[in-house]
């Protein structure tokens, strides 16, 4: 399998190659980041996960509908500040159950209405 790759910053904006940290790209590095593309896809997952992932580092965010696994996930250009800022997993408890849900920002997580739960 091939992979066309091409050089470029966090927002995709594209760079001419260039040496960096001693290592020369023949190829080049795509980064355009395909999940600003779609909306986060949340689906339900056990009260045992929810816990598990609560417990694996201190939550970046804990509010009452859920939090963010400590530690980032990468870095993507946030829809709500258009920005870039690190993504984490987002886990919800809600009407009973609970979700994981795909990397997010704290400024979505924030906005993210429960409603809108699978």
């Amino acid at each position: 399998m091939k992979i066309a790759l091409r050089v470029c910053d966090p927002q995709g904006v594209q760079r001419s190659p260039r040496l960096t940290s001693g290592v020369l790209f023949h190829e080049t590095i795509n980064c355009v980041v395909l999940s600003k593309q779609r909306a986060m896809a949340i689906k339900e997952c056990s009260e045992e996960r929810y816990d598990e992932m609560l417990g694996v580092l201190p939550p970046t965010v804990w509010v009452g509908k859920g939090f963010l696994v400590g530690e980032p996930h990468d870095h993507r250009k946030c829809k709500i500040t258009g920005k870039t800022a690190p993504t984490y997993a987002a886990f919800f408890a809600a009407f009973g159950r609970y979700y994981e849900g795909d990397p997010t920002t704290v400024n979505e997580f924030v906005v993210f209405n429960v409603n809108d739960l699978p």
